[in-house]
């Protein structure tokens, strides 16, 4: 594959800090052709100006301020952190400053959860369980938290508070949940199993059997 070696489109919009930019960038994720043929790829930043867009880089044009803009969410009140998409790209999580996890609706723009409960920033954010019914969060506060979003309640169904400093990234594969710390930890939890296993650097991962790791109801057994 060739390395690109021309800008190709520029997508303008957001105010502040751009995302990939700056001491707190927000994630940039490609938002998944919704069938098989690949006609138009978009994309989904999320920023320090406090809001979120979706872009269409075939309609951007680099003299136009905005062109390619498709849609604009708005309700974080701090910079927004993270983004995850779901498989089928109806449904959207971002987190960030708010101390909160959103759930989004992409095509109406509109709020469908938001979840409290982390105690300070909220840095990561992944899909989970079948058909991304669950959503896992990642914070300063050093936890890892699952939230139900079939649920009408607002608190998390489980809470990880295995790190011993905040929590920087997650990825969610099937049953298991990977992250990251600046306690310069890597933990794999397993959730079938009811295990984490432990990666320090220079170190063999140790399994470890936790009473804070049962199975969710809402991942399958």
């Amino acid at each position: 594959m060739k390395i690109p070696d021309r800008e190709v489109a520029r997508l303008t919009g957001h105010g502040g800090t751009e995302p990939g930019f700056g001491p707190n960038p927000s994630q940039i994720l490609p938002l998944k052709p919704r069938s098989l043929l690949i006609v138009e790829q978009k994309i989904l930043t999320g920023s320090s100006d406090r809001s979120i867009r979706l872009y269409n880089p075939a309609k951007s044009f680099n003299s136009t301020p905005g062109s390619g803009l498709v849609q604009t969410y708005s309700a974080h009140g701090y910079e927004v952190f993270d983004l995850s998409i779901t498989e089928d790209n109806a449904r959207f999580a971002s987190v960030g400053g708010d101390k909160q996890v959103f759930l989004w609706d992409v095509a109406t723009a509109r709020t469908l959860k938001r979840w409290p409960g982390h105690f300070g920033r909220v840095n990561c954010v992944g899909f989970g369980g079948e058909e991304g019914n669950v959503v896992v969060s990642g914070s300063f506060d050093a936890t890892v938290r699952l939230w139900d979003c079939k649920s009408q309640s607002t608190k998390p169904i489980q809470i990880f508070e295995d790190s011993k400093d905040s929590v920087s990234s997650l990825h969610v594969l099937g049953h298991e949940i990977v992250t990251g710390s600046v306690d310069g930890k890597m933990r794999l939890y397993d959730l079938r199993m009811g295990m984490i296993y432990v990666d320090t650097i220079g170190r063999k991962m140790i399994p470890q059997s936790s009473s804070t790791c049962p199975i969710p109801k809402a991942y399958p057994t």
